[in-house]
């Protein structure tokens, strides 16, 4: 790669208008983590299961 100070904005940015890309825009200002749903974990399963890694 070769950084080129003086074409750095046209190279990596782009402009954007909202409203003309998409139908709707979502923002979501909280969020919280994932919690696993209840429910019995079958014998035997790894705790990596089912990547196995």
């Amino acid at each position: 790669m070769i950084y080129r100070p003086e074409t750095e904005l046209l190279s990596h940015y782009a402009s954007a208008c909202l409203a003309d890309q998409f139908d709707a825009l979502v923002w979501i200002a909280e969020t919280r983590a994932v919690t696993p749903l209840p429910g019995p974990r079958g014998d035997g399963a790894a705790e990596t299961w089912p990547s196995g890694l």
